[in-house]
């Protein structure tokens, strides 16, 4: 009776972490980028002085400072690669993986700091509030980028096997 109601619970768990919803917001206004698992983990990117990784998993929280070296590359030796069924599979896979995100929000205001590059621009942005993406153009020398996508880990597994095209 023990094992079974163990199994149940974990099966439950299971069942509650591939249907939690997934998050990516993406925030260039108030230099905020972080990726949420609701209740599970949270990872965001914090950009103050300098470039740190916060992740947070299941009340752990783990700070890191990335050092980036970009000096000192070795060049590899080209060689024509054949490609493979299995890559064009791969590719495949990819895009559905992709095509699996919804986005529940996009934001975008751009100022080139040329009145009348911005002037131009107008219009198009007119436009493209028609097919409903959040596109202006300003005139007060701030631009920014606003961004949330959603999805669940169930959403992504069956994407990524192929079991459901989206």
């Amino acid at each position: 009776m023990v094992v079974i109601i163990i199994i149940s619970v974990l099966l439950l768990a299971l069942v509650g972490l591939l249907l939690t919803p997934l998050i990516i917001r993406l925030n260039t206004d108030l230099n905020k980028y972080d990726v949420r698992l609701s209740g599970f983990m949270r990872a965001w990117l914090s950009v103050d002085d300098e470039l740190s990784i916060h992740v947070w998993i299941l009340g752990y929280h783990y700070k890191t400072n990335p050092k980036f070296a970009l000096a000192g590359k070795e060049k590899k030796s080209k060689r024509k690669k054949k490609r493979s069924s299995t890559s064009k599979l791969r590719m495949k896979n990819i895009l559905n993986v992709m095509r699996s995100f919804r986005i529940r929000s996009f934001e975008a205001s751009l100022d080139t700091d040329d009145y009348v590059v911005n002037a131009q621009l107008v219009p198009i942005s007119w436009l493209l509030k028609l097919f409903q993406l959040n596109v202006s153009v300003n005139f007060r020398g701030s631009s920014y980028f606003r961004l949330e996508i959603r999805n669940n880990l169930w959403r992504l597994s069956t994407a990524f096997l192929g079991l459901k095209k989206y």
